[in-house]
Protein backbone atom coordinates (compact mmCIF):
# COMPACT_ATOMS: atom_id res chain seq x y z
CA UNK A 1 0.00 0.00 0.00
CA UNK A 2 1.44 3.45 -0.90
CA UNK A 3 2.61 5.61 1.97
CA UNK A 4 1.23 9.11 2.52
CA UNK A 5 4.50 10.52 1.23
CA UNK A 6 4.14 8.51 -2.00
CA UNK A 7 0.57 9.82 -2.43
CA UNK A 8 1.83 13.39 -1.94
CA UNK A 9 4.70 12.92 -4.38
CA UNK A 10 2.41 11.53 -7.08
CA UNK A 11 -0.10 14.36 -6.57
CA UNK A 12 2.66 16.97 -6.55
CA UNK A 13 4.05 15.66 -9.84
CA UNK A 14 0.59 15.75 -11.45
CA UNK A 15 0.05 19.32 -10.22
CA UNK A 16 3.46 20.30 -11.62
CA UNK A 17 2.32 19.06 -15.04
CA UNK A 18 -0.85 21.15 -14.70
CA UNK A 19 1.20 24.25 -13.88
CA UNK A 20 3.51 23.64 -16.85
CA UNK A 21 0.62 23.16 -19.29
CA UNK A 22 -1.14 26.36 -18.14
CA UNK A 23 -4.52 27.00 -19.73
CA UNK A 24 -4.20 24.33 -22.41
CA UNK A 25 -6.72 21.51 -22.75
CA UNK A 26 -4.03 19.10 -21.59
CA UNK A 27 -3.87 20.91 -18.24
CA UNK A 28 -7.63 20.67 -17.83
CA UNK A 29 -7.59 16.92 -18.51
CA UNK A 30 -4.75 16.37 -16.04
CA UNK A 31 -6.47 18.58 -13.48
CA UNK A 32 -9.81 16.83 -13.74
CA UNK A 33 -8.09 13.47 -13.17
CA UNK A 34 -7.11 14.61 -9.67
CA UNK A 35 -10.33 16.49 -8.88
CA UNK A 36 -9.25 20.00 -9.90
CA UNK A 37 -12.01 22.00 -11.59
CA UNK A 38 -11.17 22.70 -15.24
CA UNK A 39 -11.83 26.43 -14.95
CA UNK A 40 -9.02 26.95 -12.41
CA UNK A 41 -6.29 24.83 -14.03
CA UNK A 42 -4.90 27.85 -15.85
CA UNK A 43 -5.08 29.89 -12.62
CA UNK A 44 -2.78 27.55 -10.67
CA UNK A 45 0.72 29.06 -10.53
CA UNK A 46 2.64 27.47 -7.69
CA UNK A 47 2.65 24.80 -5.03
CA UNK A 48 4.66 24.12 -1.93
CA UNK A 49 4.96 21.06 0.28
CA UNK A 50 5.90 20.86 3.93
CA UNK A 51 8.74 18.47 4.81
CA UNK A 52 7.70 18.26 8.45
CA UNK A 53 6.96 14.61 9.23
CA UNK A 54 4.06 15.41 11.56
CA UNK A 55 2.38 17.56 8.92
CA UNK A 56 2.91 14.94 6.22
CA UNK A 57 1.54 12.18 8.44
CA UNK A 58 -1.59 13.92 9.64
CA UNK A 59 -2.04 17.43 8.29
CA UNK A 60 -2.44 19.47 5.14
CA UNK A 61 1.02 19.23 3.60
CA UNK A 62 0.31 20.82 0.20
CA UNK A 63 -0.45 24.50 -0.38
CA UNK A 64 -1.59 25.68 -3.83
CA UNK A 65 -1.37 29.26 -5.10
CA UNK A 66 -4.00 30.55 -7.58
CA UNK A 67 -4.66 33.84 -9.37
CA UNK A 68 -5.97 36.65 -7.20
CA UNK A 69 -9.20 36.78 -9.23
CA UNK A 70 -9.85 33.03 -9.13
CA UNK A 71 -13.41 32.23 -7.96
CA UNK A 72 -13.37 31.22 -4.30
CA UNK A 73 -15.91 28.42 -4.68
CA UNK A 74 -13.62 26.78 -7.25
CA UNK A 75 -10.59 26.59 -4.93
CA UNK A 76 -10.11 22.94 -3.91
CA UNK A 77 -9.96 21.74 -0.32
CA UNK A 78 -9.19 18.15 -1.26
CA UNK A 79 -7.72 16.48 -4.35
CA UNK A 80 -7.49 12.86 -5.49
CA UNK A 81 -4.36 10.75 -5.31
CA UNK A 82 -3.23 9.64 -8.80
CA UNK A 83 -2.29 6.31 -7.21
CA UNK A 84 -5.70 5.13 -5.98
CA UNK A 85 -8.12 8.08 -6.02
CA UNK A 86 -8.07 8.56 -2.25
CA UNK A 87 -8.78 12.04 -0.91
CA UNK A 88 -5.85 14.29 0.07
CA UNK A 89 -6.48 17.59 1.91
CA UNK A 90 -4.87 20.68 0.36
CA UNK A 91 -4.74 24.35 1.30
CA UNK A 92 -5.67 26.72 -1.53
CA UNK A 93 -4.86 30.43 -1.45
CA UNK A 94 -4.95 33.30 -3.88
CA UNK A 95 -1.26 34.06 -4.28
CA UNK A 96 -0.76 35.02 -7.91
CA UNK A 97 2.83 34.63 -9.01
CA UNK A 98 4.38 34.95 -5.55
CA UNK A 99 6.35 31.78 -6.10
CA UNK A 100 6.28 28.05 -5.55
CA UNK A 101 8.49 25.69 -3.67
CA UNK A 102 11.36 23.59 -4.90
CA UNK A 103 9.49 20.35 -4.36
CA UNK A 104 12.73 18.39 -4.01
CA UNK A 105 13.78 20.56 -1.06
CA UNK A 106 16.18 18.73 1.24
CA UNK A 107 17.53 19.95 4.58
CA UNK A 108 21.27 19.36 5.13
CA UNK A 109 23.14 19.45 8.46
CA UNK A 110 26.37 18.21 10.05
CA UNK A 111 25.36 15.53 12.57
CA UNK A 112 28.88 15.09 13.96
CA UNK A 113 29.08 18.76 15.00
CA UNK A 114 25.61 19.93 16.02
CA UNK A 115 25.27 23.55 17.03
CA UNK A 116 22.86 25.44 19.29
CA UNK A 117 20.63 26.65 17.77
CA UNK A 118 20.84 23.90 15.12
CA UNK A 119 22.59 24.96 11.92
CA UNK A 120 21.15 23.58 8.72
CA UNK A 121 21.06 24.47 5.06
CA UNK A 122 19.55 23.32 1.78
CA UNK A 123 20.66 20.81 -0.84
CA UNK A 124 21.66 22.66 -4.00
CA UNK A 125 22.34 19.79 -6.41
CA UNK A 126 23.81 16.34 -6.79
CA UNK A 127 27.21 16.31 -8.50
CA UNK A 128 29.03 13.47 -10.24
CA UNK A 129 32.84 13.30 -10.22
CA UNK A 130 34.25 13.72 -13.71
CA UNK A 131 37.04 11.17 -13.37
CA UNK A 132 35.02 8.58 -11.43
CA UNK A 133 31.31 8.78 -12.36
CA UNK A 134 30.41 6.32 -9.59
CA UNK A 135 31.21 8.98 -6.96
CA UNK A 136 28.27 11.24 -6.11
CA UNK A 137 28.33 14.39 -4.01
CA UNK A 138 25.56 16.39 -2.39
CA UNK A 139 26.27 20.12 -2.75
CA UNK A 140 25.44 22.81 -0.21
CA UNK A 141 27.10 25.92 1.26
CA UNK A 142 30.43 25.49 3.04
CA UNK A 143 29.44 27.59 6.04
CA UNK A 144 26.47 25.30 6.64
CA UNK A 145 28.51 22.16 7.32
CA UNK A 146 32.04 23.31 8.08
CA UNK A 147 32.03 26.61 10.01
CA UNK A 148 33.30 24.93 13.18
CA UNK A 149 37.07 24.78 13.72
CA UNK A 150 36.56 21.16 14.80
CA UNK A 151 35.01 20.14 11.48
CA UNK A 152 36.76 17.16 9.96
CA UNK A 153 36.53 15.21 6.74
CA UNK A 154 34.24 12.20 7.17
CA UNK A 155 31.89 14.06 9.55
CA UNK A 156 28.44 12.47 9.27
CA UNK A 157 25.93 14.59 7.36
CA UNK A 158 22.16 14.14 7.36
CA UNK A 159 19.98 14.99 4.34
CA UNK A 160 16.29 15.06 5.20
CA UNK A 161 13.50 15.43 2.64
CA UNK A 162 10.70 14.81 5.15
CA UNK A 163 10.45 11.14 4.32
CA UNK A 164 13.49 8.96 5.06
CA UNK A 165 16.71 10.72 6.15
CA UNK A 166 19.72 10.12 3.92
CA UNK A 167 23.28 10.02 5.21
CA UNK A 168 26.67 10.89 3.77
CA UNK A 169 30.17 11.95 4.81
CA UNK A 170 31.71 15.39 4.53
CA UNK A 171 34.30 15.23 1.74
CA UNK A 172 35.57 18.76 1.07
CA UNK A 173 34.64 22.38 1.75
CA UNK A 174 35.68 26.00 1.33
CA UNK A 175 36.51 28.39 2.83
CA UNK A 176 38.73 26.99 5.59
CA UNK A 177 37.03 28.24 8.74
CA UNK A 178 39.90 27.03 10.89
CA UNK A 179 41.83 30.13 9.86
CA UNK A 180 41.34 33.63 11.19
CA UNK A 181 39.32 35.81 8.81
CA UNK A 182 38.97 33.08 6.14
CA UNK A 183 38.78 34.22 2.53
CA UNK A 184 37.73 32.28 -0.55
CA UNK A 185 35.98 32.58 -3.90
CA UNK A 186 34.01 29.45 -2.95
CA UNK A 187 31.41 28.89 -0.25
CA UNK A 188 30.55 25.25 -0.86
CA UNK A 189 30.65 21.83 0.77
CA UNK A 190 30.67 18.39 -0.83
CA UNK A 191 29.06 15.43 0.90
CA UNK A 192 30.04 12.06 -0.49
CA UNK A 193 26.91 9.96 -0.58
CA UNK A 194 26.15 6.45 -1.74
CA UNK A 195 23.75 6.12 -4.64
CA UNK A 196 21.53 3.79 -2.60
CA UNK A 197 20.74 6.71 -0.25
CA UNK A 198 19.26 8.68 -3.14
CA UNK A 199 16.39 6.44 -4.17
CA UNK A 200 13.69 8.93 -3.20
CA UNK A 201 15.41 11.84 -4.94
CA UNK A 202 15.96 9.67 -8.00
CA UNK A 203 12.17 9.45 -8.39
CA UNK A 204 11.84 13.24 -8.55
CA UNK A 205 13.40 13.71 -11.98
CA UNK A 206 11.10 16.57 -13.01
CA UNK A 207 12.40 18.66 -10.11
CA UNK A 208 16.09 18.68 -11.06
CA UNK A 209 17.81 21.20 -13.34
CA UNK A 210 18.06 20.74 -17.07
CA UNK A 211 21.72 21.69 -17.02
CA UNK A 212 24.23 24.09 -15.51
CA UNK A 213 25.41 27.44 -16.81
CA UNK A 214 27.18 30.43 -15.34
CA UNK A 215 24.76 33.37 -15.02
CA UNK A 216 24.60 36.13 -17.60
CA UNK A 217 23.43 39.68 -17.02
CA UNK A 218 20.07 39.19 -18.72
CA UNK A 219 19.14 36.04 -16.79
CA UNK A 220 16.13 36.21 -14.53
CA UNK A 221 17.09 34.14 -11.52
CA UNK A 222 15.08 31.94 -9.16
CA UNK A 223 16.22 31.04 -5.66
CA UNK A 224 14.44 27.75 -4.96
CA UNK A 225 13.96 27.20 -1.23
CA UNK A 226 11.71 25.29 1.13
CA UNK A 227 8.97 27.93 1.07
CA UNK A 228 8.88 29.51 -2.39
CA UNK A 229 10.85 30.77 -5.33
CA UNK A 230 12.45 34.18 -4.94
CA UNK A 231 12.77 35.94 -8.27
CA UNK A 232 15.37 38.51 -9.19
CA UNK A 233 18.04 39.76 -11.55
CA UNK A 234 20.41 42.79 -11.73
CA UNK A 235 23.66 40.95 -11.10
CA UNK A 236 27.13 42.17 -10.26
CA UNK A 237 30.32 40.58 -8.96
CA UNK A 238 31.85 41.95 -5.78
CA UNK A 239 33.74 40.83 -2.67
CA UNK A 240 31.47 40.44 0.37
CA UNK A 241 32.13 40.09 4.09
CA UNK A 242 29.66 37.61 5.57
CA UNK A 243 29.25 36.09 9.00
CA UNK A 244 28.07 32.75 10.30
CA UNK A 245 26.99 31.86 13.85
CA UNK A 246 25.10 33.89 16.41
CA UNK A 247 26.92 33.42 19.71
CA UNK A 248 30.48 33.83 18.41
CA UNK A 249 30.09 34.91 14.78
CA UNK A 250 32.81 33.97 12.31
CA UNK A 251 33.45 36.68 9.74
CA UNK A 252 34.67 35.56 6.33
CA UNK A 253 35.08 37.05 2.86
CA UNK A 254 33.83 35.72 -0.46
CA UNK A 255 35.86 37.14 -3.34
CA UNK A 256 33.95 37.98 -6.52
CA UNK A 257 30.64 36.74 -5.18
CA UNK A 258 27.61 36.97 -7.44
CA UNK A 259 25.34 39.60 -5.88
CA UNK A 260 21.82 39.99 -7.22
CA UNK A 261 18.49 41.56 -6.38
CA UNK A 262 15.97 39.00 -5.14
CA UNK A 263 12.46 39.42 -3.83
CA UNK A 264 12.91 39.68 -0.05
CA UNK A 265 11.98 36.97 2.40
CA UNK A 266 14.69 34.30 2.38
CA UNK A 267 15.95 33.22 5.76
CA UNK A 268 18.38 31.07 7.70
CA UNK A 269 18.37 27.54 6.38
CA UNK A 270 18.18 28.69 2.74
CA UNK A 271 21.99 28.69 2.39
CA UNK A 272 23.08 26.23 -0.27
CA UNK A 273 19.71 26.36 -2.04
CA UNK A 274 19.82 26.13 -5.83
CA UNK A 275 19.53 29.22 -8.00
CA UNK A 276 18.09 28.48 -11.43
CA UNK A 277 17.72 30.49 -14.58
CA UNK A 278 14.24 30.70 -16.06
CA UNK A 279 15.36 27.93 -18.44
CA UNK A 280 15.62 25.59 -15.41
CA UNK A 281 19.42 25.61 -15.56
CA UNK A 282 21.42 25.69 -12.33
CA UNK A 283 23.46 28.91 -12.20
CA UNK A 284 24.67 28.86 -8.59
CA UNK A 285 23.93 28.24 -4.92
CA UNK A 286 22.75 30.69 -2.28
CA UNK A 287 25.42 31.87 0.16
CA UNK A 288 23.35 34.31 2.23
CA UNK A 289 22.09 37.85 2.51
CA UNK A 290 24.25 40.69 1.26
CA UNK A 291 25.72 43.05 3.92
CA UNK A 292 23.59 46.03 4.92
CA UNK A 293 23.92 48.91 2.50
CA UNK A 294 24.71 46.74 -0.54
CA UNK A 295 22.85 47.48 -3.78
CA UNK A 296 21.88 43.81 -4.11
CA UNK A 297 20.42 41.76 -1.29
CA UNK A 298 21.47 38.19 -2.12
CA UNK A 299 24.90 36.56 -2.41
CA UNK A 300 25.54 33.50 -4.57
CA UNK A 301 28.42 31.35 -5.78
CA UNK A 302 28.34 30.69 -9.57
CA UNK A 303 28.04 27.00 -10.37
CA UNK A 304 30.84 26.98 -12.96
CA UNK A 305 33.32 28.04 -10.29
CA UNK A 306 32.11 25.26 -7.99
CA UNK A 307 32.28 22.59 -10.70
CA UNK A 308 35.87 23.50 -11.58
CA UNK A 309 36.82 23.37 -7.89
CA UNK A 310 35.09 20.02 -7.37
CA UNK A 311 36.13 18.50 -10.72
CA UNK A 312 32.51 17.45 -11.10
CA UNK A 313 29.40 18.02 -13.16
CA UNK A 314 25.75 18.45 -12.22
CA UNK A 315 23.39 15.49 -12.34
CA UNK A 316 20.64 16.78 -14.63
CA UNK A 317 16.99 16.04 -15.28
CA UNK A 318 16.50 12.71 -16.99
CA UNK A 319 19.75 11.24 -15.68
CA UNK A 320 19.61 8.35 -13.25
CA UNK A 321 21.16 9.24 -9.90
CA UNK A 322 21.56 5.64 -8.88
CA UNK A 323 23.26 4.40 -12.03
CA UNK A 324 26.28 6.21 -13.51
CA UNK A 325 26.36 7.00 -17.24
CA UNK A 326 26.65 3.79 -19.21
CA UNK A 327 29.87 3.13 -21.13
CA UNK A 328 29.92 3.52 -24.88
CA UNK A 329 27.93 0.80 -26.69
CA UNK A 330 25.95 -0.45 -23.71
CA UNK A 331 22.48 0.96 -24.40
CA UNK A 332 20.41 3.13 -26.66
CA UNK A 333 17.38 5.32 -26.04
CA UNK A 334 15.12 2.28 -25.83
CA UNK A 335 17.52 0.45 -23.53
CA UNK A 336 18.29 -2.31 -26.02
CA UNK A 337 21.86 -3.54 -26.24
CA UNK A 338 24.00 -2.75 -29.27
CA UNK A 339 27.10 -4.60 -30.43
CA UNK A 340 29.43 -1.66 -30.99
CA UNK A 341 29.44 2.12 -30.72
CA UNK A 342 28.18 4.05 -33.70
CA UNK A 343 31.05 6.00 -35.32
CA UNK A 344 31.05 9.73 -34.75
CA UNK A 345 28.88 11.39 -37.41
CA UNK A 346 30.11 13.90 -39.95
CA UNK A 347 30.64 17.45 -38.66
CA UNK A 348 27.42 18.89 -40.14
CA UNK A 349 25.15 16.23 -38.66
CA UNK A 350 27.03 16.17 -35.38
CA UNK A 351 26.81 19.95 -35.01
CA UNK A 352 23.05 19.90 -35.62
CA UNK A 353 22.36 16.97 -33.27
CA UNK A 354 24.53 18.40 -30.50
CA UNK A 355 22.79 21.76 -30.80
CA UNK A 356 19.43 19.98 -30.51
CA UNK A 357 20.68 18.12 -27.43
CA UNK A 358 22.24 21.19 -25.84
CA UNK A 359 19.23 23.43 -26.37
CA UNK A 360 16.28 21.08 -25.87
CA UNK A 361 17.30 17.70 -24.46
CA UNK A 362 14.58 18.02 -21.83
CA UNK A 363 11.90 18.85 -24.42
CA UNK A 364 11.61 15.44 -26.07
CA UNK A 365 11.61 14.71 -29.81
CA UNK A 366 9.14 17.54 -30.47
CA UNK A 367 11.32 20.18 -28.81
CA UNK A 368 14.59 18.97 -30.34
CA UNK A 369 13.04 18.84 -33.82
CA UNK A 370 11.86 22.43 -33.40
CA UNK A 371 15.44 23.56 -32.68
CA UNK A 372 16.61 21.69 -35.79
CA UNK A 373 14.02 23.51 -37.91
CA UNK A 374 15.27 26.86 -36.62
CA UNK A 375 18.84 25.96 -37.59
CA UNK A 376 17.78 24.74 -41.05
CA UNK A 377 15.58 27.81 -41.59
CA UNK A 378 18.61 30.01 -40.88
CA UNK A 379 20.70 28.00 -43.33
CA UNK A 380 18.00 28.48 -45.97
CA UNK A 381 18.24 32.28 -45.56
CA UNK A 382 21.97 32.23 -46.50
CA UNK A 383 22.66 35.36 -44.41
CA UNK A 384 25.13 36.42 -41.75
CA UNK A 385 23.88 33.58 -39.51
CA UNK A 386 25.90 31.21 -41.71
CA UNK A 387 25.52 29.29 -44.93
CA UNK A 388 26.06 25.77 -43.60
CA UNK A 389 24.56 23.85 -40.70
CA UNK A 390 27.82 23.86 -38.74
CA UNK A 391 28.38 27.58 -39.34
CA UNK A 392 24.88 28.44 -38.09
CA UNK A 393 25.16 26.20 -35.01
CA UNK A 394 28.61 27.45 -34.02
CA UNK A 395 28.13 31.15 -34.71
CA UNK A 396 29.10 32.92 -31.44
CA UNK A 397 26.32 33.85 -29.00
CA UNK A 398 23.52 32.34 -31.08
CA UNK A 399 23.01 28.99 -29.34
CA UNK A 400 24.15 29.28 -25.74
CA UNK A 401 25.09 25.60 -25.39
CA UNK A 402 28.18 26.35 -27.54
CA UNK A 403 29.34 29.35 -25.49
CA UNK A 404 32.89 28.76 -24.26
CA UNK A 405 31.93 29.68 -20.69
CA UNK A 406 28.92 27.36 -20.59
CA UNK A 407 29.63 24.39 -18.27
CA UNK A 408 27.49 22.23 -20.57
CA UNK A 409 29.91 22.72 -23.45
CA UNK A 410 32.39 20.13 -22.15
CA UNK A 411 29.58 17.56 -22.00
CA UNK A 412 28.50 18.55 -25.48
CA UNK A 413 31.94 17.92 -26.94
CA UNK A 414 32.16 14.45 -25.36
CA UNK A 415 28.77 13.19 -26.54
CA UNK A 416 28.59 9.87 -28.34
CA UNK A 417 25.63 7.95 -29.68
CA UNK A 418 25.73 5.82 -26.51
CA UNK A 419 23.87 8.72 -24.88
CA UNK A 420 20.22 7.84 -25.48
CA UNK A 421 18.91 11.37 -25.97
CA UNK A 422 21.79 12.29 -28.28
CA UNK A 423 21.19 9.10 -30.27
CA UNK A 424 17.58 10.23 -30.76
CA UNK A 425 18.79 13.71 -31.76
CA UNK A 426 21.06 12.16 -34.40
CA UNK A 427 18.17 10.21 -35.88
CA UNK A 428 15.90 13.26 -35.99
CA UNK A 429 18.65 15.47 -37.43
CA UNK A 430 19.38 12.94 -40.19
CA UNK A 431 15.69 12.64 -41.11
CA UNK A 432 15.09 16.41 -41.26
CA UNK A 433 18.31 17.21 -43.09
CA UNK A 434 17.58 14.64 -45.80
CA UNK A 435 14.10 15.98 -46.60
CA UNK A 436 13.64 18.08 -49.72
CA UNK A 437 12.92 21.75 -48.90
CA UNK A 438 9.20 21.51 -49.75
CA UNK A 439 8.57 18.53 -47.49
CA UNK A 440 10.71 20.00 -44.71
CA UNK A 441 8.66 23.21 -44.81
CA UNK A 442 5.46 21.15 -44.63
CA UNK A 443 6.73 19.38 -41.50
CA UNK A 444 8.09 22.55 -39.88
CA UNK A 445 6.18 22.86 -36.62
CA UNK A 446 7.77 26.26 -36.00
CA UNK A 447 6.12 27.80 -39.10
CA UNK A 448 9.42 29.00 -40.50
CA UNK A 449 10.90 30.40 -37.27
CA UNK A 450 14.49 31.60 -37.06
CA UNK A 451 14.45 32.60 -33.38
CA UNK A 452 13.09 31.28 -30.10
CA UNK A 453 13.31 31.80 -26.37
CA UNK A 454 12.03 30.00 -23.27
CA UNK A 455 8.48 31.06 -22.52
CA UNK A 456 9.25 31.35 -18.82
CA UNK A 457 11.68 34.27 -19.20
CA UNK A 458 11.14 37.96 -19.82
CA UNK A 459 11.21 38.29 -23.64
CA UNK A 460 14.60 39.46 -24.93
CA UNK A 461 14.81 42.80 -26.72
CA UNK A 462 14.47 41.31 -30.20
CA UNK A 463 11.14 39.66 -29.23
CA UNK A 464 9.46 42.60 -27.52
CA UNK A 465 6.33 43.74 -29.31
CA UNK A 466 6.35 40.72 -31.63
CA UNK A 467 3.85 37.89 -31.76
CA UNK A 468 5.20 34.32 -31.62
CA UNK A 469 4.44 32.17 -34.63
CA UNK A 470 4.53 28.94 -32.60
CA UNK A 471 4.72 27.63 -29.07
CA UNK A 472 6.34 24.23 -28.67
CA UNK A 473 6.84 22.77 -25.23
CA UNK A 474 8.84 25.32 -23.22
CA UNK A 475 9.77 27.65 -26.11
CA UNK A 476 8.18 30.47 -28.09
CA UNK A 477 9.21 30.78 -31.76
CA UNK A 478 9.44 33.83 -34.02
CA UNK A 479 10.02 34.49 -37.72
CA UNK A 480 10.80 37.58 -39.80
CA UNK A 481 13.38 38.92 -37.33
CA UNK A 482 16.41 40.51 -38.91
Amino acid sequence: MPTRFEHLRALRQQLTHVISAGAEAQAQAQGRAIGLHGEVCGDLHWLQQSVDRTTIASGCALTLGFDDDCAGHRLPRTLLSPLDGSSIPVRSIRGGFAGRSHAAWVQVRNVSHPSTPPSFGTLGAILRHRDDPRRLFALTAGHVLAASATTRAQDEVSLDDGNTPMHGRLFDWAPNFGRAQPESSIDAALVQIDASELRELNRQQDEWPRGAVDPFGDHRLQLRTQGQIFHGHSQQYMSCRLSVGRIQPIVYTIKDALCWSATPGFRGGDSGAPIWSSNDELVGIHAGSAPDGADRNAVAIPIGRILRWANARVVCRGEELIRPPVPVSSETMSGSAIDAPTPEPADELSALAKTMWGEARGEGAEGMSAVAHVVLNRVARQTYWGKTVAAVCLRPYQFSCWNTDDPNRSQLLKLTSANGIYSLALQLAQQLRDLDPTERARQDTTSGATHYHARTITPPRWARGRTPCARIRNHLFYRDIA
